[in-house]
């Protein structure tokens, strides 16, 4: 299906769906809906009515304080799901808006209920990228409350490098990333100043290099050391499950690990 191809490339390093799962899925998809950069999705404290999915385009999930002072809390890029918890929580606990002009396909909530019940194989890749979503979130905070300002920014161009490898959105170590300063700032609880700066430093260590939104990851192996990269947490294997995900399974075989 035209411009899913960057989540089923996703879904694929989890699970090889069946045509029945890829179906299923494709229905999800089906319904499309074009935004223009700036346009909020989903707003704090408001009523979760929709789940989306990126076919196309950047987005951020954030928070707002009272004065306007913002904290990025990830970044959300073509493959990723938009609100996978409206089926459990009524309102959203952060605001979702485009960094880009995007495409969505555009779902209902109780899609994801079907899937729990229907496709187990699909809901066990469901649990996987919310358990991603979470160790994204777990880093960040050990970037703001622990990596100087130098790791922090090396950190994230290399998470969002390994995240665009995973669908196919990078060029040897290079990608593009449309994120101005502040944006950057705003995931980083950086200024701007001390951002530009901070990447000036990596590239005159040879480590990194921004220009005209084109990231170029200058000596990859040594930035990871630099900033502790672990890459754990973007892993995709379950252990026990993943022999069950792999190939179809039946009732009995859900059955037997219980």
């Amino acid at each position: 299906m035209q411009g899913a191809e960057r989540f089923f490339r996703k879904l694929n390093a989890f699970l090889d769906p069946t045509p029945e799962e890829r179906a299923f899925l494709e229905k999800i998809l089906g319904q499309r809906r074009h935004c223009a950069a700036g346009q909020t999705l989903v707003s704090e404290g408001d009523a979760q009515v929709t789940s989306f999915i990126a076919l196309e385009g950047w987005a951020a999930r954030h928070k707002e304080l009272d004065d306007g002072r913002r904290q990025i809390l990830n970044m959300i890029l073509p493959g990723d799901m938009i609100g996978l918890d409206a089926h459990v929580i009524a309102q959203a606990p952060a605001s979702v808006t485009t960094l880009t002009p995007c495409t969505l396909a555009e779902f209902r909530p109780a899609a994801t209920v079907r899937m729990l019940a229907d496709q187990p194989r699909l809901a066990a890749a469901l649990l996987w990228a919310t358990a991603r979503e979470e160790a994204f979130l777990g880093e960040r905070l050990l970037s703001l409350g622990r990596r100087p300002a130098i790791d922090r920014v090396g950190h994230l161009f290399v998470e969002l490098y390994h995240r665009l490898r995973l669908v196919g959105m990078v060029e040897g170590t290079a990608y593009r990333a449309p994120l101005n300063l502040d944006q950057i700032a705003d995931a980083l609880g950086l200024s701007m100043v001390h951002v530009s700066r901070t990447l000036g430093r990596l590239r005159a260590q040879k480590l990194l290099d921004r220009r005209n939104h084109k990231i170029v990851l200058m000596d990859l192996d040594r930035l990871e050391k630099q900033v502790e990269f672990p890459g754990l947490y973007l892993g995709r294997r379950m252990a026990e499950g993943e022999r069950l995900l792999r190939s179809p399974f039946s009732r009995a075989d859900l059955d037997s690990c219980l």
